[in-house]
């Protein structure tokens, strides 16, 4: 589920992902500690079963709000952390591979001894470049920032519910902790099918965009010899 040659591209920032999905894990135990909180409160005010370790936080309603509070606050803080974090890895990695790609699309071992034009013969056509830089690098930058937090999210929150769950309810407990270790390998499925589905268009967009190149710089050899 983890791609090793996407891992080695330049820019690439394992540790940010990393980081990313434990702000958001925390997030997560946050939603959950704050439905259980609001569950015992209920249940506690109409004299119902209430676990010990909750009696602080729920005996009174300024107890259940400071506590509700608190945890919003921190939610709020991990969720900037994980956005700022994404978006300065967006910029990173748009930066490094982009620099990388002209780098590599202009260096001059790659290009033809027979024509001595660098543009006419280039690996890559323009629109291919145009393409690369664009879709190829967003595609790229919602892997490390959203794929692959996301997939050790569910890998970090697993054990988390199974110490929420199972003193609650060891069915149930188990019943999502399935869910979630099939959760990772469905998307995987769906994420590969996803790829070959959009390959398969930008390849034809590709095509139309070198067609339409071409006819451009044939229309001035048409305007040369008035045959346009």
């Amino acid at each position: 589920m983890i791609d090793k040659t996407l891992v080695h591209l330049p820019g690439a920032d394992m540790i940010g992902a990393l980081f990313i999905s434990l702000a958001l894990t925390v997030c997560a135990f946050i939603d959950t500690m704050s439905s259980i909180l609001v569950v015992f409160a209920v249940s506690h005010a109409f004299g119902d079963y209430c676990p010990r370790w909750a009696l602080p936080f729920v005996s009174s309603a300024s107890a259940l709000s400071i506590s509700l509070a608190t945890l919003i606050i921190i939610r709020i803080a991990c969720r900037y952390v994980a956005n700022r974090t994404s978006e300065s890895i967006t910029q990173h990695l748009g930066l490094a591979l982009g620099n990388d790609m002209y780098v590599s699309l202009f260096n001059i071992e790659k290009l033809s001894d027979s024509n001595a034009n660098a543009v006419g013969n280039l690996q890559y056509s323009n629109q291919s470049v145009a393409t690369l830089s664009t879709e190829g690098i967003a595609s790229l930058s919602t892997y490390f920032t959203s794929y692959v937090p996301t997939l050790f999210e569910t890998m970090f929150m697993i054990p988390i519910a199974a110490v929420i769950l199972l003193p609650l309810n060891g069915w149930s407990a188990a019943l999502v902790i399935c869910g979630m270790i099939a959760m990772p390998f469905a998307a995987n499925m769906s994420r590969e099918q996803d790829i070959a589905t959009q390959v398969n268009q930008l390849k034809q967009y590709d095509n139309v965009g070198v067609r339409f190149e071409e006819s451009l710089r044939g229309l001035n050899t048409l305007k040369i010899f008035g045959a346009d």
